[in-house]
């Protein structure tokens, strides 16, 4: 069964570097399944398996958000790791630019999906794009390619959010966009 999350996607800028990045890191430490640059998105909110009858409350909730919501900027920002030094788990690009706008849209879209009965991860929200899940012994040396790069800010406009369907495969994750919904609300 697909699983549903609500995202935001880069902008072409901020692809175009993630793609120059993933090429670099690729070439470095080519036995990590580094993710593609069309796969990358920042995850507001993560809902997993729901029923089929949820998914259009989903939907209206994620369209009443954005149209409460005026666009923002965002940027590529610092690389990271999620885990432990010796063995982490995610390596991880984070972002820059308006983040009190970003987190004031996630919390919207946090309590209403709550409201609506979808639990959310307990965890602090920590917006980054996912590069790789690591699992091996080249863990450390692909965080240390990461970190090594230097990468641009590529800056981009907000005006979105997606939901979206993952489903795992051998090859990886798949992911697809089930509805757009524009931020469309007018700056006070």
């Amino acid at each position: 069964m697909p699983r549903i999350f609500v995202a935001i996607d880069p902008g072409p800028d901020a692809r175009a570097e993630l793609s120059r990045l993933l090429d670099d890191l690729r070439h470095a430490i080519p036995t990590v399944r580094w993710a593609t640059a069309e796969q990358l998105h920042l995850t507001l909110a993560f809902l997993g398996e729901i029923a089929e009858a949820s998914l259009a409350a989903v939907h209206g909730i994620t369209q009443a958000v954005a149209s409460a919501h005026t666009p923002f900027r965002l940027a590529l920002g610092a690389a990271g790791a999620f885990g432990p030094e010796r063995a982490p788990r995610v390596a991880w690009l984070g972002v820059t630019g308006d983040l009190p706008a970003l987190h004031a849209l996630r919390a919207d879209l946090a309590a209403r999906l709550a409201t609506a009965g979808h639990t959310l991860d307990a965890r602090p929200f920590s917006p980054h794009l996912t590069l790789a899940r690591l699992g091996g012994a080249e863990g450390p040396q692909a965080v240390g390619a990461l970190l090594s790069h230097q990468v641009g800010a590529a800056p981009w406009m907000v005006g979105a959010l997606r939901v979206m369907q993952s489903e795992t495969r051998p090859t990886g994750a798949v992911y697809t966009g089930l509805g757009d919904y524009p931020l469309v609300a007018q700056r006070k």
